[in-house]
């Protein structure tokens, strides 16, 4: 008898996840722990734009220094712009990527 087909889970959201390939870079922090932190300070005070993007940090080396590039990703270009000029509204850097 064939096993049942695997079930995924599902995750709430406001809107339908985003497949985009453009990215928000919100900052490169010291470590991974502000990294974090920043990222949810911005997605909890953004949660309707934010909503369906994925997390990325990516640790990069900067003249002998360990930095954590924090990133919302995975929306459209257009989403993106939108999310950054908010974020830039409100006293924020960001670049779209």
């Amino acid at each position: 008898q064939p096993a049942p087909a695997p079930v995924a889970k599902a995750e709430p959201a406001l809107r339908p996840a985003q497949t985009g390939g453009a990215a928000v870079q919100i900052g490169a922090f010291s470590s991974r722990a502000i990294a974090d932190a920043e990222y949810a300070e911005v997605q909890a005070a953004f949660a309707s734009m934010a909503s369906g993007a994925s997390k990325r940090v990516e640790p990069v080396e900067r003249n002998g220094q360990t930095l954590y590039r924090t990133a919302f990703t995975g929306l459209s270009r257009e989403e993106a712009e939108r999310f950054c000029t908010a974020l830039k509204a409100s006293g924020r850097s960001c670049f779209v990527r």
